[in-house]
């Protein structure tokens, strides 16, 4: 049987987009599900169950087991009739923590081929979630680069003050005082008077050079006649 409620959600999945029967769409603005949602079946008609593509299925649970079958690929999830005049509950839970409930039977009314939920509010706020989410992880990945970094680095001709220099073993991270007004750039030195451009990103006064200085190397720092040196 399941192997055939299966077969029955590649179907449907695959003619999501060209569905000729009823479509029931909910939309979640406050990215809660509330209150019970009824839903018209046929017997013979597999419903759908549609979610956004950053909403997924996680569980999928039947009132009525014995004559209601379900099956979800975590995008969609279809339930069949297998009796005519038997009602259900369904309960879908998902990604975002949000408890769907819906009551499913057969009534007057067409059967409703697909259930398209659309959370137009809630999709924001999960975006924004998740844009925390990421510089929260990024923020521990540069505390931890920080902790196994080294330090050793000597600062010489002081005319830009450097909170902080150390490097991952892969980039050196060169920290200027957030007051500094005037960014300079940034250059490699392995002989007296001759610099060499290397490659580097620089926001907010925190540069990123794509190079760790080896013994008689420097980083020079210099916008005109104002120079920073940087040795190990």
């Amino acid at each position: 049987m399941k192997k055939s409620i299966f077969i029955v959600l590649l179907a449907v999945a695959a003619i999501l987009g060209a569905v000729d029967g009823p479509i029931l769409r909910v939309d979640v603005k406050a990215g809660e599900a509330e209150g019970v949602i009824a839903v018209s079946t046929r017997m013979g008609i597999a419903t759908a169950f549609e979610f956004p593509a950053s909403e997924k299925i996680r569980d999928m649970i039947l009132g009525d087991p014995k004559f209601w079958v379900a099956e979800s690929n975590g995008r969609v999830g279809v339930v069949r009739q297998l009796k005519p005049g038997v009602k259900t509950s369904l309960f879908i839970f998902t990604n975002r923590d949000v408890l769907y409930t819906f009551l499913l039977g057969e009534s007057d009314a067409e059967g409703v081929v697909k259930v398209k939920i659309e959370n137009t509010g809630a999709e924001k706020i999960f975006e924004g979630e998740q844009k925390i989410n990421e510089k929260t992880a990024e923020e521990g990945k540069e505390e931890e680069r920080r902790q196994r970094a080294n330090y050793s680095y000597k600062i010489k001709d002081k005319h830009y003050k450097i909170d902080a220099c150390f490097d991952d073993g892969i980039i050196t991270t060169i920290q200027l005082d957030p007051k500094t007004q005037i960014k300079p750039a940034v250059f490699l030195s392995r002989e007296k008077d001759k610099l060499e451009q290397v490659k580097y990103t620089e926001e907010d006064g925190v540069y990123k050079v794509h190079y760790v200085l080896q013994k008689n190397e420097y980083f020079i720092l210099k916008e005109g006649k104002k120079v920073s040196v940087i040795g190990v």
